[in-house]
C-alpha cells in the first residue's frame, strides 16, 4: 500500500502530458488520448487497442490525456466518481467517501478514483440515485490533469493513494435502477385500457 501511494504521488501532476502518460503506463494504468482541448477520444478503438500515449503526446503535446476506468493492465479495477454537485446528498445516505486520488474539473466538479473488486462488473452511470453524480467504470474514462478544455484546466488536489470504494457505495452502484417510465401517447391509452380488461 505504501509503495502504491509513492507511485501515485508522481503519476498525474504538473509535468507535461507525455511524462504523465509514460508514468501511468509504467505503473500499469491505462491512459487514453483525447482530442486537443476536448474530452473526446482521439482514436475510435481507445478501449481495445492500447497505444504508447507518451509517444503520441511527444509528437503532439496539444492532445489531452484521459484515464480509462475499469480493469487496468496491472490487474486492478478502478471506478471514478464524477461529482457535479450532488455528492453531499449521497454521502448523507451512503456514508462518507474516504480520501483518494482526486482532481478538480474545469467546470468546478470533482473526480475521485477508487479501487473496486476485480470481479465487480460496474457500468457507467449518469445521476446516481437521482443526484448530480456520475460514475465511470468499465467502458468509461475521465480526462485528467494537466489536460485543458475551453473552460479551464484539470487540477489534481489529492495525489493518492487509491483506496477501496466503501461497501455501501459498491452495493448502491451494483443495484440496477429501473428505467424511467415512458409516457404512453394519448391516442393509445384507450386501447391499453381495453386490453387490460381482458
Amino acid at each position: 500500500m505504501q509503495q502504491e501511494a509513492k507511485q501515485l504521488t508522481t503519476i498525474v501532476d504538473d509535468n507535461p502530458r507525455a511524462i504523465v502518460a509514460a508514468r501511468m503506463m509504467s505503473r500499469g494504468y491505462a491512459p487514453v488520448l483525447l482530442r486537443p482541448r476536448s474530452k473526446v477520444p482521439l482514436l475510435s478503438a481507445w478501449q481495445k487497442d492500447p497505444v504508447d500515449c507518451a509517444v503520441w503526446l511527444e509528437e503532439d503535446p496539444s492532445l489531452n490525456l484521459g484515464w480509462r476506468q475499469g480493469l487496468q493492465p496491472n490487474g486492478k479495477r478502478l471506478l471514478a466518481v464524477d461529482d457535479d454537485g450532488g455528492l453531499q446528498k449521497l454521502v448523507e445516505t451512503l456514508g462518507v467517501l474516504p480520501p483518494t486520488w482526486e482532481q478538480l474539473t474545469p467546470s468546478g466538479g470533482r473526480h475521485l478514483v477508487y479501487r473496486v473488486p476485480v470481479g465487480a462488473k460496474l457500468s457507467n452511470r449518469v445521476r446516481v440515485a437521482g443526484q448530480a453524480v456520475d460514475v465511470r467504470c468499465d467502458g468509461g474514462f475521465i480526462a485528467i490533469a494537466p489536460s485543458e478544455l475551453e473552460a479551464g484546466v484539470y487540477r489534481v488536489t489529492n495525489q493518492g493513494p487509491l483506496v477501496d470504494l466503501p461497501e455501501r457505495w459498491l452495493a448502491c452502484l451494483r443495484a440496477v435502477e429501473p428505467p424511467a417510465p415512458v409516457p404512453l401517447p394519448a391516442h393509445l391509452e384507450p386501447s391499453l385500457e381495453r386490453a387490460l380488461r381482458y
